[in-house]
């Protein structure tokens, strides 16, 4: 749990942006880890083994969230009064939904200025969560050249977006 919990925790507010749901989500990936250790098959890292639990869980999380419904506190007490408490709605406001979109696109066209072998690094370490070893395993290519493409490409990203930002503003 210790080796591992860092990284799910951050992938997990980075989907659920509510630390109480993400510490839940958390708590019962390794749960379910912990009592399915025996389907565990050596053929892939454990690592990717947790991580596909956990993204299960925030995409069951998220779909479960969806259906809950808000009433408001007037409404409540005038149709029952016994109930006292009302949970908040923790989507994201029009605002907040416009601008992430705004930063996706954003991010969108920066990785398209990239050459597709430092685009396919850039995304498999920081969108799928790949340790560098394993890149470079998965591309054939010595460590040191996928560190050095990395940092290109998040120089490059950096610079584009700085650009787009300057744009804006």
């Amino acid at each position: 749990m210790e080796k591992y919990r860092p990284a799910l925790h951050a992938m997990i507010l980075r989907h659920l942006r509510h630390r109480e749901e993400t510490e839940d989500v958390l708590q019962q990936v390794f749960l379910q880890a912990y009592q399915h250790l025996d389907g565990f098959r050596a053929e892939a890292k454990f690592y990717t083994w947790i991580y596909a639990i956990a993204l299960n869980h925030v995409r069951n999380h998220v779909r479960q969230r969806k259906s809950w419904r808000i009433v408001s506190m007037d409404e409540m007490n005038a149709r029952d009064q016994d109930m006292k408490h009302q949970w908040p709605d923790h989507r994201p406001t029009p605002e907040e939904t416009v601008y992430h979109r705004m930063e996706i696109q954003a991010v969108q066209k920066a990785l398209e200025s990239l050459k597709d072998e430092s685009r396919a690094i850039f995304i498999m370490h920081y969108f799928q969560y790949v340790p560098l070893d394993e890149v470079a395993a998965r591309l054939q290519k010595p460590l040191g050249t996928v560190k050095v493409y990395l940092h290109r490409a998040r120089k490059a990203v950096r610079e584009c977006l700085e650009n787009q930002a300057e744009v804006v503003t």
